[in-house]
């Protein structure tokens, strides 16, 4: 221990492990994995932690686990040292006496224990290698010498096969080789099958770990085993609703109380309700639970809790469905704040690639020019209430890529034919204002025709646009020409719709047709409703897939209760 470099202090992290036992020094436990400090001598002496040690031959400061560092008397930096210090200070060794070998008589040292083992006649000779073991043994164990001489034969227990075995091993030896040994020495009791009754032989094993005390031929035959005990131990039980007798495991007979699902649920809802019901709380009085429908105003009761903690957060109840869905229909959906949350829902998802717009020709040839261009860009960038199809990350620019049809050409429309291009240009015109007033840039828009037959000139006004920090005369790909390479503005300038006031969009749009409906009546049948009788109409390939045809759910339970009485 005296190489160990005294006074030293080391960093140890608290764990679950080692907090009682360095609370029992005084130490304070503050949190798990945090670093404190501690004295060589608190550490525990299994201990992985490296601490510094002398030397014992080069005198230099090296560190060493704790664990082997406690343990050892002596410590060496490296191999060369201890080879270097044992050579210099040799140990006799007190365990070892000098012999002479009985074949060659040369002078060796030698196990005192061995030594003893000669002197007192346990063995006979001792040598100071195998050479001159083996010379001896050539020489004095042959013949009537050798261990050996003189085998005895025996007949193997398991084969019964007459073999030779030397004479001290003739009350040992019971078979002829390792492959009658395995066989022989196993333990196997003739048995029969418990289902099919074929003749087995097993290890007695096997029977003890058997719960049921049978053994089985095959998989098969415990199959058939288990079905049978289990319809045995089963509890026969009538249904509360319906009457109908059926089996229960044991385990469940006490809650059981109805033969399927659709009769637990009628059980429900006649039996576990108001006070009976399991989350039915006493501190709710029933004046509490009495509420008017937010939509129809009639007066119901609510039976959750839930519930109750609803109206108190301000939120609106309804006494049915279908209040609730006029609600939405009329008033929910309609209002200023469920459209703010529709539009951020549908950026989000276009950003997380819920439905994915960046598959088009055209912007894969957009992505593919800025990708040679090596400018970083990101796809359906969100800005809230709209999503731009490429915000360029590096130069804080936008690129929007229009369609022909959606977004109406001008060079294609002079007049605006559909809904679609009218609720579009709607779009682009509010996104247009949105981001210039919000983020301050004009974006630059390239239109399907220009980028399908002249990519050059988009990838030249893609320059143009980053080199001029986004300030350009004109800001439509269609106002641009090549001519030797270079980018200029055209003669004739179109102005696209989204830049029209409204009362100039108006004397635009001529919709072509009027809106189909696209029901197939033909796909369609009416039938009368098998309980109650009510008209309904359904799709005939729904009606064909069932045997009873019901307008309701709860029509279609009451009338299988029917037919199972």
């Amino acid at each position: 221990m005296m190489a160990i470099i005294e006074g030293q202090m080391v960093k140890v992290k608290w764990t679950t492990k080692n907090k009682k036992y360095f609370e029992l020094f005084g130490y304070q436990f503050t949190c798990k994995g945090e670093e404190f400090e501690i004295r060589i001598n608190e550490l525990n002496k299994g201990s992985r932690i490296e601490i510094e040690c002398t030397c014992n031959q080069c005198k230099d400061i090296f560190k060493r686990e704790a664990k082997r560092a406690f343990k050892s008397d002596k410590h060496f930096c490296s191999n060369e040292c201890r080879n270097k210090y044992n050579k210099l200070n040799p140990i006799t060794p007190e365990t070892k006496v000098e012999y002479n070998c009985d074949m060659c008589d040369k002078s060796f040292r030698v196990a005192n224990y061995r030594f003893q083992q000669v002197k007192n006649g346990e063995h006979e000779n001792l040598f100071c290698s195998r050479e001159c073991q083996g010379k001896w043994n050539s020489l004095n164990r042959t013949g009537e010498n050798n261990p050996h001489f003189n085998s005895i034969k025996i007949n193997c227990e398991y084969c019964e096969e007459e073999f030779s075995v030397p004479k001290h091993r003739q009350h040992t030896a019971k078979f002829c080789s390792d492959k009658c040994k395995r066989i022989g020495s196993r333990k196997r009791i003739e048995i029969n099958c418990g289902v099919c009754n074929k003749k087995l032989e097993v290890a007695p094993s096997k029977i003890e770990q058997s719960k049921s005390g049978q053994v089985f031929c095959s998989n098969e035959c415990v199959g058939k085993y288990n079905a049978i005990r289990h319809k045995e131990n089963r509890i026969n039980k009538t249904c509360l609703i319906c009457n109908t007798h059926y089996d229960v495991k044991p385990s469940e007979a006490e809650k059981s109380v109805t033969c399927s699902v659709e009769c637990q649920k009628i059980w429900q809802s006649k039996y576990l309700i108001g006070e009976n019901a399991n989350n039915y709380n006493s501190n709710i009085t029933s004046e509490m639970r009495m509420h008017n429908c937010d939509w129809c105003g009639t007066k119901y009761e609510l039976k959750a809790p839930y519930k109750i903690k609803m109206r108190e957060q301000g939120k609106s109840l309804f006494c049915s469905i279908r209040c609730y869905r006029e609600w939405y229909a009329k008033e929910w959906s309609q209002s200023l704040e469920w459209k703010d949350e529709s539009r951020m829902r549908a950026v989000r998802m276009l950003e997380d690639g819920t439905f994915n717009k960046t598959d088009t020709e055209c912007q894969m040839i957009i992505n593919e020019i800025l990708d040679n261009l090596k400018i970083k860009y990101e796809n359906e960038y969100n800005c809230k209430y709209y999503a731009v199809d490429n915000y360029l990350v590096d130069y804080n620019l936008m690129i929007e890529v229009n369609g022909g049809y959606w977004h109406a050409d001008p060079r294609i429309y002079h007049e605006i034919n559909y809904q679609n291009q009218v609720d579009r240009i709607k779009n682009d015109k509010a996104k247009n204002t949105y981001i210039k007033n919000n983020y301050e840039i004009n974006i630059l828009y390239l239109w399907e025709e220009d980028i399908l037959e002249n990519r050059e000139l988009c990838e030249l006004l893609i320059k143009e646009y980053i080199e001029s920090q986004g300030k350009l005369d004109y800001y439509h790909s269609f106002n641009y020409a090549l001519n030797d390479n270079k980018i200029e503005i055209t003669n004739n300038i179109i102005i696209p719709f989204m830049e029209y006031s409204i009362e100039e969009l108006r004397t635009l749009i001529n919709i072509v047709g009027k809106k189909k409906n696209k029901k197939q009546a033909d796909k369609w049948i009416i039938f009368n409703c098998d309980n109650c009788g009510t008209e309904k109409e359904q799709l005939i390939s729904h009606y064909k897939n069932n045997k009873s045809h019901c307008c309701s759910v709860k029509c279609a339970v009451e009338y299988r209760l029917q037919l199972r009485k």
